[in-house]
């Protein structure tokens, strides 16, 4: 009997197999990249206990770093080891990358194993604002081969204040290359409350619903693809995020577990590390920031990364308060494009859902045009 795919019990494990990165980009949070070595051994003993468990059905593995191609072989070694084996579960392996090391030999060996191993690619945009984030790096990318051998593959994009003046040119460059965006991310440890970053913000933004109203049929980019009517849920329906220590888990080059990438030694110290190892993800008492849950209409669609949280203040759960205009001038655009999509009856067709979405969308436009952002 085939499973509902809303029953499939998924799981992700992210092998750290290096602390280094031949990039040194601008907004980087993992600030350690000292050499160490990875235990192989211990790799291949951590997905063999999650790949016959009975705990899941499909197991996605990640390769992660610093630049997880600078230890190619170790990946191929991994790679080429458990397609070998018979496994209770079924699996995919992926890598995120910065692209620069994708060429030769080793462009060759994805091509051929393009349908078991993805890589999800960096680019932030033109090749100028790319180059100014991403140490010139831009030349360095075979972008055709991503394309050709990923279509469906999402990139993943940083925002820094230095680019947000052309966020709106570097999404747009993305679609016309023909990728797809799937993270459209602010990057950490930057004071966004800023009057002028929230300016230019909107400014932005405006430009990008203009655009997405000229060309329906290309997919919204996450900034702008928020689930507003989430917000008018009842509160005690809206859950935490399902991530660190509950769908994922983390391993360090030595094999140690932690609950995401973010909390490995790149980017904490050992205190800090032992401080989370004894923090319950799975109460999710322990991941709910009390302030803005009951005070803020916007925390069902309010990003939230727990490292990032911890990074910034050193808790779980406190979110970064520098972000919250950044999520309102998002809502307040959101709802404005699925206000004139609706009106051109290219929303859904779910009434319930389109109901809901249209009570967000005028409590959004009474918060929002009372702010002074």
């Amino acid at each position: 009997m085939v499973k509902n795919p809303t029953e499939i019990r998924q799981f992700q494990i992210m092998l750290v197999v290096t602390h280094a990165c031949n990039l040194s980009c601008v907004y980087c949070y993992e600030k350690k990249r000292d050499s160490v070595i990875v235990d192989v051994n211990r790799f291949k003993e951590i997905i063999a206990t999650y790949l016959n468990s009975d705990d899941y059905d499909y197991i996605v593995i990640e390769f992660f770093g610093g630049e997880p191609w600078i230890k190619k072989d170790v990946i191929r070694e991994i790679c080429e080891w458990t397609w070998r084996q018979h496994w209770k579960n079924n699996y995919r392996f992926f890598t995120s990358t910065n692209g620069t090391l994708i060429h030769g030999e080793i462009q060759k060996w994805l091509h051929n194993h393009n349908r078991q191993i993805s890589c999800g690619l960096s680019l932030d945009g033109t090749p100028n604002t790319h180059n100014q984030n991403r140490c010139n790096s831009f030349a360095q990318i075979d972008i055709n081969f991503f394309l050709s051998n990923w279509p469906n593959q999402p990139v993943k994009m940083t925002i820094t204040p230095q680019s947000l003046s052309n966020l709106s040119e570097n999404i747009i460059y993305l679609h016309d290359l023909g990728f797809k965006l799937a993270g459209t991310n602010f990057a950490e440890g930057i004071n966004w409350s800023k009057t002028e970053y929230c300016k230019t913000l909107q400014n932005e933004l405006e430009k990008l619903v203009n655009y997405y109203l000229e060309h329906p049929d290309i997919e919204v980019a996450p900034l702008l693809d928020l689930s507003i009517e989430n917000c008018e849920f009842d509160r005690q329906y809206v859950r935490n995020k399902d991530c660190a220590g509950k769908t994922i888990m983390a391993y360090d080059c030595d094999g140690k577990e932690y609950p995401c990438n973010y909390f490995t030694p790149m980017s904490f110290s050992n205190e800090q590390l032992n401080s989370i190892h004894i923090s319950d993800f799975l109460d999710d008492k322990n991941l709910i920031d009390e302030y803005c849950f009951h005070n803020c209409y916007f925390y069902p669609i309010c990003p939230n990364c727990y490292g990032a949280n911890y990074l910034a203040n050193g808790k779980l759960s406190e979110r970064d308060k520098s972000m919250c205009n950044l999520v309102k001038i998002r809502a307040y655009y959101c709802a404005a494009l699925i206000a004139q999509r609706i009106c051109q009856k290219n929303a859904c067709d779910d009434q319930e859902i389109v109901s809901l979405k249209i009570k967000a969308i005028q409590r959004i436009k009474r918060i929002c045009e009372g702010e002074k952002f």
